[in-house]
């Protein structure tokens, strides 16, 4: 089995390294680039807590700060991974997806009668502020990062697509989803999706990929571990 991975590079390669030793071959082709962005990071309150929704959220926060003490609140266990190899210390897990960060973001911060500082890209996905003020908890964000759109697929990706040598593609974000859908019109590969399964991290995913895959698999929980 050969899979095309979409995401940052640098998630690529760690995921690449996993599917190897599963025995499954890859190409890596990234339709969404990470910049980092020199913005500030406002004080924190005193009972104030991180959200993180990405490791490359835990990585701008590492570049941006040079303190290590916050406390930190991660989507998934990739995140809070990063998050810790990068040194900090207080970092729990919400081990799943957005609607579990932001329970665990009540009950922690909501028994304090805190706030929230979401790290965030350019991009934000759902209404976080939204859940998380309704439920009384002050939020603010600061985007550290921007995932910027490729603006075309490698000649490797696009010879491997065309001549039906990839089996499936792992998408992991609806905005991926789509923007790999935009590239492959613009190849004028648009037929590419009916060789190949594509591999959704949730039923968002799934529905942003569109139709005419030969067939599409959703994970059972959205992380890594599920797929």
């Amino acid at each position: 089995m050969r899979l095309l991975l979409t995401r940052p590079r640098r998630d690529s390669e760690a995921l690449a390294a996993r599917l190897s030793k599963m025995g499954i071959e890859t190409l890596i082709a990234p339709v969404l680039q990470i910049a980092p962005l020199s913005a500030d990071l406002p004080e924190l309150g005193e009972n104030e807590t991180v959200l993180l929704t990405s490791a490359n959220g835990a990585r701008s926060l590492a570049r941006a700060s040079e303190r290590r003490d916050f406390r930190l609140l991660a989507v998934g266990d990739v995140t809070a991974e990063t998050a810790r190899a990068a040194g900090f210390s207080d970092v729990t897990s919400a081990a799943r997806d957005s609607d579990a960060l932001i329970r665990l973001a009540v009950d922690r911060a909501g028994s304090e009668n805190g706030g929230v500082l979401h790290i965030t890209g350019g991009h934000v996905a759902g209404d976080m502020e939204g859940k998380l003020t309704a439920a009384g908890l002050s939020y603010r964000s600061v985007t550290l990062y921007e995932a910027r759109s490729a603006e075309t697929l490698s000649k490797v990706a696009r010879t491997a697509l065309s001549e039906g040598a990839l089996d499936g593609v792992i998408l992991y974000s609806p905005r991926s989803a789509r923007v790999l859908r935009e590239l492959l019109a613009a190849a004028e590969l648009g037929e590419a999706p009916r060789r190949m399964t594509a591999y959704c991290l949730s039923d968002a995913v799934a529905k942003a990929a569109g139709e005419g895959w030969r067939r599409v698999a959703v994970a059972m929980a959205p992380d890594t571990e599920s797929f």
